[in-house]
């Protein structure tokens, strides 16, 4: 990158945007498989999250989707009614239970996932950009960690004491894990 390049002001607000575009397409694409699934949009979410976090009670998998237990529950019920999820006894306490997928939803997210992972394949090709899938993805979970401490320090730097605001909206927040399974720097 030369010197002139580095130096070009963007108009405020360009990050926010761009950003605000990759948030809409992974909306859209999640709203696709929703349909074809047959389920809808939350859930579909819910079972991301048993995806990728593994089995899960359900007032952990409600705090993740900020719904209470008389939206969870119905919520629940539809995914057993698909086969794609299932309520099962918490190995450790029989008073608790977990919600884990399915052979049939685990087959269901897993071609989900792949499929999505080829169309971002094939984007990145198209843009000319190198390095493959796991550079890019490597590249957003840094990406990610460098603004999420950032975020954090500007909030302690102000004395923030208000929690909200900072939500993503697929439910983790700041200094929870993301999607890849690695650690957020703020849960140092």
């Amino acid at each position: 990158m030369g010197e002139a390049e580095a130096t070009v002001q963007m108009p405020a607000g360009t990050a926010t945007r761009a950003i605000r575009h990759v948030l809409q397409v992974g909306d859209a694409a999640r709203q696709s498989y929703a349909r074809r699934l047959g389920v809808g949009r939350s859930d579909y979410l819910a079972l991301a999250h048993i995806y990728y976090e593994g089995p899960t009670q359900p007032r952990d998998l409600g705090a993740r989707l900020a719904m209470g237990s008389g939206t969870l529950t119905p919520l629940l019920d539809r995914l057993e009614q698909h086969g794609y999820a299932a309520r099962t006894p918490h190995p450790l306490d029989r008073r608790r239970l977990l919600i884990v997928l399915t052979p049939q939803g685990q087959a269901a997210m897993d071609a989900a996932f792949a499929e999505f992972d080829g169309i971002v394949t094939e984007a990145l090709e198209a843009v000319g950009l190198s390095g493959g899938l796991g550079r890019f993805t490597s590249l957003l979970d840094q990406l990610s960690d460098a603004i999420a401490e950032r975020i954090v320090s500007r909030e302690q730097e102000k004395g923030s004491t208000s929690g909200g605001g900072h939500g993503r909206e697929d439910g983790n927040h700041l200094g929870q894990n993301h999607p890849s399974g690695t650690e957020n720097p703020s849960e140092r």
